[in-house]
């Protein structure tokens, strides 16, 4: 698997060029659905799967319920997406910029080499892996925070309804 993230009732997986579906109550497993090729990272937003491709510089939205997919929104090299509150969220790794998708927001610049966010409820936090920095941006007015040096290499984050935990390469802290 390339990508996990959870959709209404379902775990979903990102394979080679399908995503395909697990509902844990039940155990049922769901046919697998052709989407844009080597899906690399997926978030939901309460109505659409959102699965985006580095390799193909793309976002794709898919219905959960249909299992039809849109049209591919061009991106910068999707590393990561995350959906928060009224906006998707996607990391480009090639042009240190975060790009807010379905709404009036555009890009908005961050650190060096983006690769990560989470959404505390209030605020995208963002690891910029190659500057060693994370960085907030509040979700409804986009007003971007300056980033903090936070350790070497940030390279994954998660935010578990009280503290933002960043992993760093062969560290985890709070």
């Amino acid at each position: 698997p390339q990508s996990l993230t959870f959709a209404g009732q379902r775990l979903w997986v990102a394979f080679f060029d399908t995503v395909q579906s697990f509902d844990p109550m039940t155990s049922q497993i769901y046919p697998a659905i052709e989407v844009v090729s080597d899906p690399s990272s997926m978030a939901f937003d309460g109505t659409r799967l959102w699965i985006a491709s580095r390799s193909k510089n793309a976002v794709q939205a898919l219905d959960p319920l249909t299992g039809v997919a849109g049209p591919a929104i061009v991106s910068r090299d999707p590393a990561a997406l995350v959906a928060a509150r009224d906006r998707l969220w996607i990391a480009n790794g090639r042009d240190d910029t975060l790009q807010a998708i379905d709404l009036t927001a555009g890009r908005v610049s961050v650190g060096k080499r983006p690769v990560a966010m989470a959404f505390d409820g209030t605020r995208l936090w963002v690891a910029n892996q190659d500057d060693d920095t994370l960085q907030s941006i509040y979700a409804t007015t986009g007003r971007v925070e300056t980033p903090t040096w936070v350790g070497l290499q940030p390279k994954a984050l998660a935010f578990d309804g009280a503290r933002l935990w960043i992993a760093f390469f062969g560290a985890v802290e709070a």
